[in-house]
């Protein structure tokens, strides 16, 4: 008998989702848990041994006739879209469930209503514990860690090596104290402003003289702030490391301060100090938090939203003080300025 989990297009939501399959390979041992997912972000899984295998969602071509192949016992949406449950309902498993949106209620099984309290983490929990339940008749269930976030693989001496090998050519060491600043994130509207993020990235240098500040980003933001960066001197990586090298750097290193983005839940799941700051995005939509994790967020009269363009001027963005973050990790860190 096999599960097939379909899975979000993000990594942080992707990462959230692993509490869930926890949840659901502990109950069910000798159960296969199959994953559609994009292929760029297939390394946040591929090492999870709660895992058994995986399909690319890219590759629709043959997506289909693979899963078909499969002939999965039960669907499980952790994205619910109209094209998820489409897929489900011809691929004729005996069970299907995804939350009610982009007319899931005519593909699936079972849906479960969008106004549910809870965060994201909380929902993917809830649609397994009815899966369990409704299918496999399971009535008395654990209740999961939801802070506990699962990432395999990152840690492996080839990984290491390859990192050190990249941190080298940019003269930085890994038996040095970093400090690590993400600016980017998938959407405008979560990040913020160049100048407030090279007074950030200024204030933090300036506090911290004994630790190496280290800019992590992706590819498409390297052009906003390399002025920024050749202006005060910091060295950065845009693009240049692969997902499972990141995680690592993540771990070799003091703290990360971040928007809500990917490398916020990289953190989480590697057991590094976190300062993850929400500008337009809510974070008790995706807790619950470790003890390593500080939230920084004020409410403003149009969050939350999940727009890329704002037409209300960047509110939340431009009334974000960055005196917050600089206090937060100087409580943080006061043994070591």
């Amino acid at each position: 008998m096999s599960i097939l989990i379909f899975l979000p297009n993000y990594i942080g939501d992707i990462l959230m989702t692993t509490p869930a399959i926890r949840f659901l390979k502990s109950t069910l041992p000798e159960q296969k848990i199959f994953v559609v997912i994009k292929k760029v972000y297939s390394v946040l899984v591929e090492d999870n041994p709660d895992i058994s295998g995986m399909f690319f969602k890219d590759e629709k071509k043959f997506l289909q006739k693979n899963i078909k192949l499969l002939k999965p016992d039960v669907c499980l949406l952790f994205r619910t879209t109209f094209y998820n449950s489409y897929l489900s309902f011809i691929i004729r498993p005996k069970y299907s469930i995804g939350m009610d949106q982009e007319l899931s209620k005519m593909f699936l099984t079972k849906v479960l209503s969008r106004d549910v309290d809870g965060s994201y983490r909380y929902k993917c929990y809830l649609l397994s514990k009815i899966l369990l339940k409704d299918f496999f008749k399971i009535e008395n269930q654990y209740n999961p860690d939801l802070s506990k976030i699962y990432l395999y693989g990152f840690d492996e001496e080839e990984v290491k090596r390859s990192l050190n090998k990249k941190l080298l050519s940019n003269n930085i060491s890994f038996n040095k104290n970093i400090i690590l600043i993400n600016p980017s994130s998938s959407r405008k509207t979560k990040v913020l402003t160049l100048e407030q993020q090279k007074n950030l990235i200024q204030k933090v240098r300036q506090t911290f003289l004994n630790y190496e500040i280290v800019i992590v980003g992706n590819k498409e933001s390297k052009g906003l702030y390399e002025n920024i960066l050749q202006q005060l001197g910091v060295k950065s990586f845009f693009g240049e490391l692969n997902l499972k090298e990141l995680s690592c750097l993540i771990k070799a290193s003091k703290l990360l301060i971040t928007p809500d983005s990917g490398p916020a839940y990289i953190a989480q799941a590697v057991g590094t100090k976190v300062i993850i700051y929400f500008t337009s995005t809510d974070p008790k939509n995706y807790g619950p938090y470790n003890e390593n994790v500080k939230i920084i967020y004020s409410s403003n009269i149009c969050n939350p939203c999940h727009k890329n363009v704002c037409n209300r001027k960047y509110i939340c963005i431009k009334k974000f003080d960055i005196k917050n973050i600089i206090d937060t990790v100087k409580i943080w860190l006061k043994d070591e300025i």
